[in-house]
Order: C-alpha cells, then sequence, then structure tokens
C-alpha cells in the first residue's frame, strides 16, 4: 500500500516537463548548444527530482500524516534514516535519480500529555500542601485583622 502510494506519486510529471517544447524552441538561436545544453539539462533534471520530491511528500502527508521525508540524490546530504518507524523506510528510483522516503518517529502527543508525563507529581503534591497552610494562615490573619469578634 506504501511503495502503491510512492509509486504512482513517482509516476507523474511536472507541470512544466509535460508540455512538449514548440518546434520554434528547437530552431531558435537562443536554444543552448554545447556544454550549456548539458547545464541547462541537469538543471532541468534537478527541478523535476525537486519537484517529485515534494510531490511525494505532500501525497505521503495526505493519505498517510505528518513527518514525512524525501531525498533526492541531485546533492549530498545526510539523513537520521535510523529514526524511521519499522516498514516506513523506502528507496525508489525514477530516471537518474534516486528518492529516500522515510516516516520520522515522531511523537504526536498533545500539550497535557506532555504536562502530565514530564511533570513530577510528588513535589507539586507535596508544595500544594505548603501553599494551603500558607492560604489558610493569610486568611486567619485577614479575619484577625477585618473581622473584630
Amino acid at each position: 500500500e506504501l511503495i502503491a502510494a510512492i509509486l504512482d506519486a513517482l509516476a507523474s510529471d511536472p507541470p512544466l516537463a509535460a508540455t512538449p517544447p514548440s518546434a520554434t524552441d528547437a530552431v531558435s538561436p537562443a536554444s543552448p548548444t554545447g556544454p550549456d545544453k548539458a547545464i541547462a539539462e541537469k538543471a532541468a533534471a534537478e527541478k523535476a527530482a525537486v519537484w517529485r520530491s515534494s510531490h511525494i511528500r505532500d501525497s505521503l502527508t495526505a493519505t498517510y500524516g505528518p513527518f514525512w521525508h524525501v531525498v533526492h540524490d541531485c546533492h549530498a546530504f545526510g539523513a537520521c534514516v535510523h529514526e524511521s518507524g519499522a516498514g516506513r523506510r523506502v528507496l525508489a528510483r525514477r530516471g537518474k535519480h534516486e528518492f529516500l522516503i522515510w516516516h520520522h518517529a515522531a511523537n504526536n502527543r498533545s500539550f497535557l500529555e506532555e504536562v502530565r508525563r514530564d511533570v513530577k507529581w510528588s513535589a507539586v503534591f507535596r508544595m500544594a500542601r505548603y501553599f494551603f497552610l500558607f492560604v489558610v494562615t493569610a486568611y486567619a490573619l485577614w479575619f484577625r485583622t477585618y473581622c473584630k469578634v
């Protein structure tokens, strides 16, 4: 299921690459030739790889939730893939580019769950006793001052 979703996302082409060049573009004197053509082709391939990476990430986020990372091999990149959940790491290839796709194992706990887990409740209850004694003493002093019995 995950592999099928990735292959579907990889099968789509960037919007700019889908439009075929016109006949006048091939004949125009402004079209690059020689080394400039190779640089332009490499830049176009890199743009397509970047588009596919973000397209894969967006489709996986929409289908399976957040924390998806997609890296293509146009540039050197170090990734901490061992933090991925089991069965949530895929290496795919489209054309000359490889795409490393993984799901980051992040927690989905809410703020209250984090507080409940991280607070040392024994210390809170111990301090609550002293706070209660302080409030009762302050009330007794106020009552003694303002309410002459």
